[in-house]
């Protein structure tokens, strides 16, 4: 997409987004038209700056989650509202930064006053926060592939998990919380455990057939593997 495309299509997303019905004229553009290039959908989501402002990359990087495994709507709807938060901290938090100058001292901050804040109601679940680390590193992975980042700005270590085929080395940001929750583990019963496996991770019905819309059947393996953990050769 054209740099003119991008930042037209930056100007009707805010026009629209404070128009209360309808879609906004600016400057006498083709508003639809201007949308429909820019490859912008029905409930397309995006951030907007604290002064109403509208970062084209960051955007960009929402726009194009489907293609980097991230094709379910709530999928979506996460890594959107955790890159917000993300901003809101760093905005209000850390001086004022964007995402864009954020780097692992921001990331620790952020650690502390999520996961470990003096006030135990404002902590978050271990799950949530990892959830918050998965939506970085999408971020990062993302960033560079655009050549938006030049380095990785986090510290990210290797570790070794255990799998159905054996040990296997993983790299993974060092402030994520892997194994650790706030929840007692729950086994679930075989039968659950197949429904879940083939209805929420490989995109079957409940009924065995295939999900021909394809809204169940991708979901970001990162986001998973941070979410459960399964005994080796249940899958």
């Amino acid at each position: 997409m054209s740099v003119t495309v991008e930042e037209a299509a930056a100007e009707v997303l805010v026009a629209s987004h404070r128009t209360v019905t309808g879609l906004a004229t600016v400057d006498g553009a083709d508003v639809s038209g201007v949308l429909r290039r820019a490859g912008v959908e029905e409930g397309q989501r995006f951030v907007l700056g604290p002064a109403g402002s509208y970062d084209v990359h960051l955007n960009r990087m929402i726009r194009d989650l489907p293609s980097w495994g991230v094709r379910s709507t709530n999928g979506q709807e996460a890594y959107c509202s955790d890159l917000t938060l993300v901003c809101r901290f760093l905005h209000e938090g850390r001086g004022g930064k964007t995402i864009w100058e954020m780097n692992g001292a921001d990331l620790r901050a952020l650690k502390q006053a999520r996961l470990f804040a003096a006030n135990p109601d404002e902590r978050i679940e271990y799950g949530t926060w990892n959830r918050m680390v998965a939506s970085l590193d999408k971020w990062v992975q993302w960033s560079l592939d655009a050549e938006l980042l030049t380095e990785e700005p986090f510290r990210y270590v290797d570790k070794v998990v255990m799998t159905p085929h054996g040990a296997v080395q993983v790299r993974v940001n060092a402030e994520a919380e892997p194994g650790r929750s706030d929840r007692p583990i729950r086994f679930l019963p075989y039968e659950d455990y197949l429904l879940w496996r083939n209805v929420g991770l490989r995109g079957f019905l409940p009924d065995g057939g295939r999900d021909r819309s394809g809204a169940g059947a991708t979901v970001n393996a990162t986001r998973c593997s941070r979410t459960c953990s399964c005994a080796p050769g249940c899958a």
